[in-house]
């Protein structure tokens, strides 16, 4: 998975692409190697997740509406704050992107 600086932080570029080497802390923090060639935890949102629609996968482990099943892997669209707290836009059963609550699902790491 990669990911797009949008912020300024310590050893990182403001537009530059870098590439997820694991997820930590359900997502919050990113492992990356930075700008002076060190693998490092950054805070995720200090990033935009740059789309590849391969890559993006989560389970779901809690059902908020009828169009999730649980134990089902969907297409994670994007990672968003709602109301302070973190959120999946995930393509459901409908056929449409709906926002969820990041807790009722896990990241799918890619392979």
């Amino acid at each position: 998975m990669t990911v797009k600086c949008i912020e300024k932080e310590f050893d990182l570029t403001v537009g530059k692409e870098y590439k997820i080497l694991s997820l930590e802390s359900q997502g919050d923090y990113y492992l990356i190697v930075d700008d002076s060639g060190n693998e490092a935890k950054h805070d995720s949102t200090c990033f935009s997740l740059v789309y590849k629609q391969e890559d993006l996968k989560v389970k779901c482990l809690k059902s908020l509406s009828i169009d999730l099943v649980v134990g089902k892997e969907y297409e994670l669209i994007s990672i968003e704050d709602f109301a302070g707290k973190k959120a999946y836009r995930v393509l459901d059963d409908s056929g449409e992107d709906y926002l969820y609550d990041a807790a009722a699902f896990e990241i799918i790491k890619p392979v």
